[in-house]
């Protein structure tokens, strides 16, 4: 009778604490904004149910390009409808789709189905669909901002900036191993390139976009070949895909740390701030989540899952393999600064015409300022400077390259690293 008191006691217990911290967990738990009702439209069953192969968005008027065997659907993006089907040649598959920056022509990326699977870039007049010439093939098709004409990509074994309407090299710089990803910044400033070594090791290697010197090998290697890359809109930041689309990082080109976004993410998106992060999910879990960067707070999501393009209007793009949706602009006003902790420390350095501006918190004079290259050698050393409104601007001239700032300020002392790109 008395062990089955204690008992029966013991477990009014243990009810009393699940409730307990069942009401905790639902008072200090916060509900993420949800944008479910904001889907404009969908399209089931994209190009005639067949899928998508490529995938491109028009420069000015943002209709979706479709890219499936020999064919490219366009979809209206106000309405999701289907606007033409262009038929390529018959033998063909599209594997890639690309732009002009005035969007009045099309690249067509096709491989023929004649044995050797010859392979060869057709361009057409958007509007008339009338086939204008031909390039051989680059692994990657990107235009420079300032021009149609200049293109880039990897040519002959060469990392190549082309004129195709003048059919002539601009620049150019050996590949230097395999290249399997090769991304240009939307500036035009900068070229990163993917390679695969003989160790079995990936690196991530970042290029001067107009003299083609070389800025920086990143530190970081990956033990399998690096799919995609793509930078962030301000160059910040690179989203490195790697393990055949099935693991994704993301790197700080200020400080070279690393962000690890795990298994099943297979591409990064960036609000044009850079204050929100969209890690493109793996369809194991039908959700993409929105976060705060370079940390694993959610402040958005959205219960779908695919890859993500955020067009002109910040209105968000998802494609699986069948089907596509549109999303408002919504998410762009969620409050991106919950969760943001205070603390004392740099915050941000940029660089440019020879201004190095550094940003601060609760930093109010600056006893010693130090400036290291990657190797530890000191170049600048600079005592006793003033913070106004948390923030420094001092003028000096750097070469290209990877920077260490150190400050020491009231027996405190605080690092971080910078890119200079000229």
């Amino acid at each position: 009778m008395i062990n089955s008191l204690k008992f029966n006691s013991f477990l009014s217990l243990i009810a009393s604490l699940v409730l307990f911290l069942s009401i905790s967990f639902n008072l200090n738990s916060q509900v993420i904004p949800n944008g479910d009702n904001d889907l404009l439209w969908k399209i089931e069953n994209v190009a005639e149910g067949n899928g998508v192969d490529a995938i491109a968005i028009h420069p000015i008027n943002s209709n979706i390009l479709i890219g499936k065997w020999n064919n490219i659907f366009e979809y209206d993006v106000k309405n999701g409808n289907l606007l033409r089907k262009i038929t390529c040649d018959s033998n063909s598959n599209v594997v890639g789709i690309a732009l002009s920056n005035d969007g009045s022509e099309i690249f067509i990326d096709l491989i023929f189905k004649d044995g050797n699977f010859t392979e060869e870039i057709q361009i057409l007049d958007y509007t008339t669909i009338v086939k204008k010439g031909k390039l051989e093939p680059p692994i990657s098709l990107m235009f420079y901002p300032s021009t149609n004409q200049e293109i880039f990509g990897l040519y002959k074994g060469k990392f190549v900036k082309y004129n195709y309407q003048e059919n002539r090299i601009i620049n150019s710089v050996d590949s230097e191993g395999n290249v399997f990803a090769l991304t240009l910044s939307q500036d035009g400033t900068i070229f990163a390139v993917g390679t695969y070594g003989s160790d079995g090791f990936s690196r991530v290697k970042i290029y001067d976009a107009n003299t083609f010197d070389l800025i920086t090998k990143l530190p970081h290697t990956w033990d399998s070949m690096i799919s995609a890359l793509k930078f962030s809109p301000l160059n910040t930041y690179i989203s490195v895909t790697f393990d055949s689309y099935n693991g994704l990082d993301v790197i700080n080109l200020q400080n070279l740390q690393k962000y690890n976004w795990g298994r099943n993410k297979n591409s990064c998106s960036f609000s044009s701030d850079e204050k929100i992060w969209i890690p493109s999910a793996g369809c194991i879990k039908p959700i993409t989540t929105f976060y705060q960067k370079e940390n694993n707070i959610p402040i958005f999501e959205i219960n779908n899952c695919g890859r993500t393009i955020i067009l002109n209007d910040n209105k968000l793009l998802l494609w699986q393999t069948y089907d596509i949706f549109l999303y408002s602009d919504r998410w762009r006003t969620v409050d991106v600064n919950s969760g943001d902790i205070e603390k004392s420390g740099i915050q941000n350095i940029q660089y440019s015409n020879n201004s190095l501006q550094i940003s601060t918190n609760n930093i109010a004079s600056i006893d010693e300022l130090i400036i290291s290259d990657t190797v530890g050698k000191q170049l600048i050393v600079m005592k006793e400077l003033i913070v106004v409104d948390n923030h420094i601007e001092i003028q000096l001239s750097l070469p290209s390259g990877f920077y260490l700032l150190k400050v020491k300020s009231s027996g405190n002392e605080f690092s971080s690293k910078f890119n200079v790109i000229k």
